[in-house]
């Protein structure tokens, strides 16, 4: 019976040891294989990080651009606007200086 326990306790041990080596030797293979599909991962955030970033770029610099356009136009504009303002102003000061020049008619009184 002695004989018996310590075969039994022999191939428990021994199979707990197989299995335990097993089991940590299929945990290291799968933590690999999780490991290279977590970089391959990395890898492709990477680039579809640097394909988006510079699409943005892109759309920042046309936006850049066309802000520079509306803003040059603006200042023909204003540049437009100051001028007409400067030649009305001007025929303002000539409207008003040829009022007062222009002697006043005497009125005669009945």
């Amino acid at each position: 019976m002695s004989e018996l326990i310590k075969t039994i306790g022999i191939f428990t041990i021994g199979s707990s040891l197989v299995i335990t080596v097993l089991g940590y030797l299929g945990r290291k293979i799968i933590e690999q294989l999780l490991n290279k599909d977590l970089e391959k991962y990395k890898s492709k955030l990477d680039a579809d990080n640097e394909k988006a970033k510079l699409k943005f770029e892109k759309e920042v610099e046309s936006f850049r651009a066309d802000l520079n356009l509306l803003y040059s136009k603006q200042i023909q504009l204003y540049s437009k606007k100051s001028e007409i303002i400067e030649n009305l102003y001007q025929k303002l000061v000539d409207l008003n200086n040829s009022i007062i020049t222009v002697p006043l008619k005497s009125k005669k009184v009945l």
